[in-house]
């Protein structure tokens, strides 16, 4: 299975923070307005806080329960995905690449 790393790069590169999976999410919101500021000062939030890289080994799934897993999802056109030749979707809510492909 493939193993995604949680860094800077990826990061700035995942497609989650725009995913319709998890746009109507009042659970992610907050972790928005925390991470983004985080991330555009150039520092990694902690794998827990940040709304986005669930295909990473040290994110995985979401806790949070208000995702829409019948949206559209947006794994397929991501740069990660891509880069890390990926084949599964919807890591938000099934679990990291390490886990589930």
């Amino acid at each position: 299975m493939p193993a995604v790393e949680y860094s800077m790069s990826n990061v700035q590169k995942c497609n989650c923070p725009g995913c319709p999976v998890q746009m109507a999410s009042q659970c992610v919101k907050p972790m928005m307005q925390s991470a983004g500021p985080m991330i555009q000062a150039g520092n990694l939030p902690q794998p827990s806080a940040i709304p986005g890289m669930y295909c990473a080994t040290a994110v995985g799934k979401t806790a949070c329960p208000d995702f829409n897993a019948s949206a559209p999802c947006q794994c397929p056109q991501c740069a990660v995905w891509m880069e890390n030749n990926l084949g599964q979707q919807y890591y938000c809510t099934k679990g990291s690449a390490d886990v589930i492909g």
